[in-house]
Order: C-alpha cells, then sequence, then structure tokens
C-alpha cells in the first residue's frame, strides 16, 4: 500500500532471513532489526559515524541487500 501511495516506510524488527525474503518479495524497500546489526553502543556508533562505508563493509558478513 506504501509503495502505491509513495510513502517510505520503514520494516522494524527483522530478525531471519524469512522476513527479510518476504519483505523484498513484498517490494519493501527500508528496513532494520537484529538480522542486520544489533544496536551499537556509544564508542562504536562514533566509529562508524567517522567512517560508514569502511564499518559497513566490515560488519557485513552475509552480504544482505535490500
Amino acid at each position: 500500500m506504501v509503495n502505491k501511495l509513495n510513502i517510505t516506510s520503514v520494516a522494524e524488527g527483522v530478525e531471519t532471513r524469512e522476513q527479510l525474503e518476504f519483505l523484498k518479495k513484498e517490494g519493501c524497500r527500508e528496513i532494520q532489526g537484529y538480522y542486520l546489526t544489533h544496536p551499537l553502543d556509544g564508542e562504536a556508533m562514533t566509529k562508524f559515524l567517522r567512517h560508514p562505508l569502511y564499518e559497513a563493509e566490515s560488519a557485513n558478513k552475509d552480504e544482505v541487500t535490500v
């Protein structure tokens, strides 16, 4: 429905590959949840914000794309 209305939405709480695959099939383009990463503490977040591409690439062991 949000795609037809041209609204950006975020699927929260994605925890499994099955959930990710379902959302991809349904056209969901924005997701977040433990399947991608666990919350970062302050030090890790600061490091990520300083070097987002390097950190994201090194953290993606299972190459998840949406």
